[in-house]
């Protein structure tokens, strides 16, 4: 992560942006991918910031500062766990009002305000030290057992962000990851916590490289 508003990894020999602002995601070249990496490697802050205007990234008056992306490869998956789950009707409305909840608020608020009001949330968010691996899976698999209930389609950002909240108002603390790989081009998004993927198998989100975790 870049300062507040970018996010940045690399991929092979090349570097992706996400401009949190615009929500866009851009490809840096090889050449100025390894000017990037050596001045992140470096820990100098003014190279960093020059080689980040010179890509075109940040403005001139804009300061930044690095800071890795606290990300653990999943081994296991919630997803591909057998569920016996039996989700209540209500469960299911929540569900449903949860995710067209979120489907509105992408539509209407920049992606750097989701971004910005999920970290407020999550500092401010009770301990959940108390909630079983088994519940938290439990929980996750209920989620989507009914989120096809929904009716709105199945989008990765908008799923996980809908399933974190839902976790949230259980005192579940989760991340929210955002991915991507090249050739050709894929941005993916997934919850985890620890070494469980929730809605994504283990394998999937292994193949990918985090430039984003909220």
């Amino acid at each position: 992560m870049i300062g507040q508003d970018l996010g940045l990894c690399f991929v092979a020999d090349r570097a992706v942006a996400l401009d949190l602002r615009s929500g866009r995601y851009r490809g840096v070249g090889p050449r100025r991918a390894m000017a990037l990496k050596n001045a992140m490697e470096s820990g100098e802050g003014q190279m960093l910031m020059g080689e980040l205007r010179a890509a075109g990234l940040i403005g001139m008056e804009e300061s930044v500062t690095a800071e890795p992306v606290p990300w653990t490869a999943p081994k296991r998956s919630a997803s591909e766990e057998q569920s016996f789950a039996r989700p209540s009707p209500i469960l299911a409305l929540e569900v449903a009002w949860e995710v067209t909840r979120t489907w509105i608020t992408l539509h209407v608020k920049p992606f750097s305000w989701i971004v910005a009001q999920r970290r407020k949330l999550r500092l401010a968010g009770p301990s959940d030290v108390a909630v079983s691996p088994d519940r938290v899976r439990e929980l996750a698999q209920q989620f989507l057992r009914v989120r096809r209930l929904a009716p709105i389609d199945p989008i990765c950002l908008l799923d996980s962000l809908a399933l974190a909240a839902f976790l949230a108002r259980r005192g579940v603390d989760v991340d929210v990851v955002l991915a991507v790989d090249l050739n050709p081009f894929e941005a993916h998004a997934w919850v985890q916590r620890g070494d469980w993927a929730l809605n994504e198998t283990a394998h999937r989100a292994g193949m990918l490289t985090p430039i984003l975790v909220i």
